[in-house]
C-alpha cells in the first residue's frame, strides 16, 4: 500500500508507481499461521550495564486495535499514564510527587495493531528507586481497577482527547499514515467521527470495567537495563506485595454508581 498526501495529481502518482514497480518480479503469497502468545505470567529479564540510571519496563500482552473497548482503553490510558503533563496519575505521583524520574508513562492502546499489542509501563530511575517505582505502578493500576475515577479527571482526559485528536490531522504525514491504517484495519468511511463520539461517551464505569478486564498487575513481565542483578529483578517481579489481581479476588466486579 502506498499513501501520498499533498498537492499532487493522483493519476500521475499511480502512473509513476506502476512504472517504478513494473520490473519487479511477481512474488508468492506468504504462508502464515495464527500466532501463539504465551499465557500472561510473571517473568523477568535484565540487561546488566554500568550506568547511573535503570530503565524499567513492566507489562503484559494487550489487545488488538479492533477490540470493541479500544475507545474506553484510550481514555483509561489518559487517566492512568499517557495524559499530557501531570494530568495522568502515574506522571503526577511517580514523577512529580515522589520525584522518581523525569520520563514515566503507561499505556495499553499505543501498540494495539492487527495483532494484540502490549500494556507497558516505563520509567527511567535510579537503582535504589526501582522497587518504589514498581510498587507505584502496581498501586495505581489497582486503584484504577478498584475505585471509579473522579468526574473531573475523566472530563480532563476526554476533553483533551476530543480537542487534540483532530489537530494531529493538520499534518499531511498524519493523514497519509491514517489512510494506510484505514486500509489495514478496514475502518469505515466515518470512523474518525465515530471514534471521537466514542471517546466522549466513555463513563467512569467504562474506565473501571476495562481496567479490571484488561490490566493484570500480578501477571506482568519485568524487564530492566542498568546496574541491577538478574536475581534482584526476578525477586522484584515476584514480590508478594500487591500481588493479587482484583479480578481474581472478586467473582463479579460491581459497577460503581455515577456521582455526576
Amino acid at each position: 500500500m502506498i499513501a501520498v498526501c499533498g498537492q499532487i495529481d493522483p493519476q500521475a502518482v499511480r502512473r509513476k508507481a506502476e512504472r517504478l514497480f513494473a520490473r519487479w518480479p511477481a512474488g508468492t503469497a506468504l504462508q502464515t499461521t495464527p500466532p501463539h502468545f504465551p499465557e500472561r505470567a510473571v517473568r523477568s529479564g535484565v540487561f546488566h550495564s554500568k550506568r547511573a540510571q535503570v530503565h524499567v519496563y513492566l507489562g503484559h500482552l494487550g489487545v488488538p486495535r479492533q477490540h470493541p473497548d479500544y475507545p474506553a482503553l484510550v481514555v483509561m490510558d489518559h487517566v492512568l499514564g499517557t495524559g499530557p503533563g501531570f494530568t495522568n496519575r502515574i506522571a503526577r505521583i511517580l514523577r512529580d510527587e515522589l520525584g522518581l524520574a523525569y520520563s514515566v508513562n503507561a499505556s495499553i492502546h499505543s501498540s494495539a495493531g492487527v495483532l494484540p499489542g502490549m500494556f507497558t509501563a516505563y520509567i527511567g530511575t535510579s537503582p535504589d528507586k526501582v522497587r518504589t517505582a514498581i510498587q507505584g505502578f502496581r498501586r495505581e493500576i489497582l486503584r484504577i481497577q478498584e475505585e471509579p475515577v473522579g468526574a473531573e479527571e475523566l472530563d480532563v482526559a476526554k476533553s483533551y482527547l476530543v480537542g487534540s485528536f483532530p489537530l494531529g490531522f493538520e499534518r499531511a504525514a498524519r493523514r497519509a499514515s491514517y489512510m494506510i491504517s484505514s486500509e489495514v484495519h478496514h475502518f469505515p468511511a466515518d470512523y474518525l467521527e465515530r471514534l471521537l463520539a466514542s471517546f466522549a461517551a466513555v463513563t467512569r464505569e467504562d474506565v473501571q470495567r476495562v481496567a479490571r478486564e484488561q490490566l493484570y498487575p500480578a501477571r506482568c513481565v519485568l524487564a530492566a537495563a542498568g546496574p541491577l542483578a538478574k536475581s534482584e529483578v526476578s525477586r522484584l517481579a515476584r514480590s508478594s506485595e500487591l500481588s493479587a489481581d482484583p479480578v481474581a479476588r472478586t467473582a463479579a466486579p460491581r459497577r460503581a454508581r455515577s456521582r455526576r
